[in-house]
């Protein structure tokens, strides 16, 4: 676990180079537990204690749907029943599976805490009605400019290489 400050090491990706935004994952100050391979209830706890003590109130849980499957497969302690991720949620708060999630990883965290930021004009919609007019098709580019930002690091912790 890396305390809160200290910037995450997540398989050399380079986000947040060349204006492409952080995302929650390599935002500096959010709690990381690499490679938790053989997760269990313990981890599940010290990961809420870890957004817990920045206050985070409205926790949310966010895996991949295969993360579901192990999850949902584990018992919370080994002679207790009921699985880690039962029902739609993980000790009681909202866990949400989806393919966006990033592989094999687990975030808790309270995601009123990101904001994402439009700059500009918003949403700009260009049309091109000319450069395929022999196939009766028309081209359009979208453009927005925006940035995502996590206004409190440490309400989130990161849990990667589940297996």
């Amino acid at each position: 676990m890396l305390p809160p400050g200290e910037a995450p090491e997540h398989g050399g990706r380079l986000a947040g180079i060349a204006g492409q935004p952080l995302g929650i994952h390599n935002t500096p100050g959010i709690y990381s537990y690499d490679e938790v391979a053989d997760m269990d209830w313990a981890d599940v706890l010290a990961m809420l204690e870890a957004v817990s003590d920045a206050n985070a109130d409205n926790v949310t849980w966010f895996g991949t749907p295969a993360v579901r499957t192990l999850l949902s497969n584990r018992a919370r302690l080994p002679a207790a029943s009921g699985e880690i991720w039962l029902d739609g949620t993980i000790s009681g708060f909202p866990a949400v599976a989806s393919t966006l999630a990033p592989a094999a990883s687990l975030t808790c965290g309270d995601f009123s805490q990101v904001i994402i930021a439009m700059f500009g004009d918003g949403l700009e919609i260009t049309i091109n009605p000319f450069s395929n007019f022999a196939t009766g098709k028309i081209a359009y580019r979208a453009w927005l400019t925006a940035d995502v930002s996590v206004t409190t690091p440490a309400a989130f912790a990161v849990a990667t290489s589940i297996t």
